[in-house]
């Protein structure tokens, strides 16, 4: 089969508004011209960009954190992760959320990829580090922020994702990806 040329099918906003804006993010509302010529509504999050750490104790063992999410209704195994603040790099951010979230740091940092979370509706992208070389540094916390720094086998890790415990798209693939590169 030849190959095929790529069709653009980019659509452009003909007018769009800001529907809320709260702290964390904003919902947008825009009427775009569709690559036929017709037009349609697009509603979508815009959130800031996030940062995300996969903490490597050694060559079987992560360092998760438990957190309680009120938006899903439970307690979740969360890789230590946030938002990448104004001025700041993603690898900045990395640094500095592994040692808030946990009170590690490392001494190796190394980007993995980068994810779009998710992509039909919000605009943010979440960086992924691996951090190795760790060494306990203190636990300085966050205002507000109640977290549980657990240690855990990845095997362990692989099989709460089964039971919902680990449910996080960002903190799913993470796990994946670094069991599947191993």
């Amino acid at each position: 089969m030849p190959d095929a040329a790529v069709k653009d099918f980019t659509e452009t906003c003909l007018e769009g508004e800001e529907l809320f804006r709260g702290r964390l993010l904003s919902l947008h509302r825009d009427r775009v011209r569709l690559p036929d010529g017709g037009e349609a509504v697009r509603e979508y999050v815009v959130h800031r960009d996030a940062a995300v750490v996969i903490p490597l104790l050694d060559e079987r063992t992560v360092l998760m954190v438990r957190q309680y999410r009120y938006a899903a209704g439970k307690h979740t195994l969360e890789f230590p992760a946030g938002k990448i603040d104004d001025g700041e790099t993603p690898e900045q951010a990395a640094r500095r959320e592994l040692l808030e979230e946990t009170g590690y740091r490392c001494d190796g940092l190394k980007q993995q990829f980068a994810l779009r979370l998710p992509v039909a509706y919000a605009s943010a992208s979440a960086t992924i580090f691996l951090a190795t070389g760790l060494h306990f540094a203190g636990h300085p916390g966050e205002p507000g922020e109640f977290i549980e720094p657990i240690p855990l086998a990845i095997t362990d890790a692989l099989e709460k994702i089964a039971t919902g415990e680990i449910c996080d798209m960002k903190d799913v693939i993470a796990l994946y990806a670094l069991t599947f590169r191993r």
